[in-house]
């Protein structure tokens, strides 16, 4: 109840202040405009996980680049208010700038991954290797940062050296994966198990975790 009124209080303390509120014109139809490119784009987030590993993250920043053009040269809407017009060219720009950053092709920093098998598994722990083991799916957003903003960190790429790293599609749940779902006991995505040269389960992370959490885990091995 006290958040609901809440703003009906902040209309009786300023009720002096309303008067200089800008009034309903053609700038408020500019920025239902915005609002449904944001829309846009948050459907198209959420989308993404489940879109071909083809076109995945590139379809959010090329909507992007279309919002931005279409907003500074195709939609006029309000351009005679000149306050909106200046909000609206600053932010068509702005999302212009973070969709040519973020399309611009970078260094891929990532663990030297190496493809997972049951006998190769085996034999890392038969050698006494360290390992960490990366149960991910392409649908699975959280698994994304964890490569994104974990496994792309200098600090955990230099101390992963140390480790034999395994990564496990689960975007399917084949009867294969089903088993290792099963032996592994593993119960959501992403799931990362960290196992010391005795072969003995240390630490299991699920979900994201930082950069700085991910190392701590390592802590010791």
């Amino acid at each position: 109840a006290l958040g609901l009124g809440f703003p009906y209080l902040l209309l009786a303390i300023f009720t002096g202040k309303i008067k200089n509120l800008p009034r309903a014109g053609a700038w408020m139809e500019g920025v239902k405009h915005i609002f449904g490119f944001l829309l846009i784009g948050l459907a198209l987030y959420f989308l993404d996980p489940i879109l071909p590993k083809s076109i995945q993250g590139y379809s959010l920043p090329i909507f992007g680049l279309v919002t931005a053009i279409i907003l500074l040269f195709v939609d006029k809407t309000a351009n005679n208010a000149k306050g909106f017009r200046i909000f609206k060219t600053i932010f068509s720009l702005i999302v212009l700038a973070i969709s040519v950053y973020v399309l611009v092709p970078k260094e891929n920093l990532e663990p030297e991954w190496q493809k997972f098998s049951l006998q190769a598994y085996e034999s890392s722990l038969k050698n006494n290797e360290k390992i960490v083991v990366d149960f991910y799916a392409d649908w699975c957003i959280p698994c994304k940062e964890l490569d994104a903003l974990t496994f792309s960190d200098g600090r955990v790429l230099k101390e992963m050296e140390n480790f034999t790293n395994y990564k496990i599609d689960m975007t399917k749940m084949t009867p294969e994966n089903e088993n290792l779902r099963k032996r592994f006991k593993v119960v959501g995505m992403p799931t990362v198990l960290i196992i010391d040269s005795n072969g003995k389960e240390i630490n299991r992370i699920t979900g994201f975790v930082n950069a700085d959490e991910f190392l701590s885990n390592l802590e010791g091995l």
